[in-house]
């Protein structure tokens, strides 16, 4: 009969556990952002597009950028939407032209992008 030993309880294995589910869970939301993103750009370009003003607002927008840029929001249906301006030229208060897919306000994007 083959004997089984004791396994004790290490903290540098559990260290090594919860390391490598952050790790992990990490890699998963990185891969839902891409996702995402693809998702996105996808509907802008072939799904149907409404035109509006936004109102860009002193606050920065540097996701997956180096440099930051001013974030504009508008309001479908009374539900407020935003979304990057990705030009430096933009300053608050201005005015801007953008493009968001009809069935889903959250894509949208600066005129012209896509």
């Amino acid at each position: 009969m083959l004997k089984q030993k004791n396994k004790k309880f290490s903290w540098s294995n559990f260290k090594n556990y919860i390391i490598l589910s952050a790790f992990i869970l990490l890699l998963v939301k990185c891969g839902f952002d891409i996702y995402d993103g693809h998702k996105m750009r996808e509907s802008l370009k072939y799904k149907p597009k409404k035109n509006i003003a936004a109102i860009v607002i002193d606050e920065r927008h540097s996701f997956r950028r180096m440099e930051s840029t001013y974030t504009y929001k508008f309001y479908v249906n009374n539900i407020e939407y935003r979304g990057a301006c990705n030009n430096d030229t933009y300053n608050p208060g201005d005015s801007i032209k953008i493009e968001y897919v009809i069935e889903n306000p959250k894509y949208n994007c600066p005129l012209g992008i896509y």
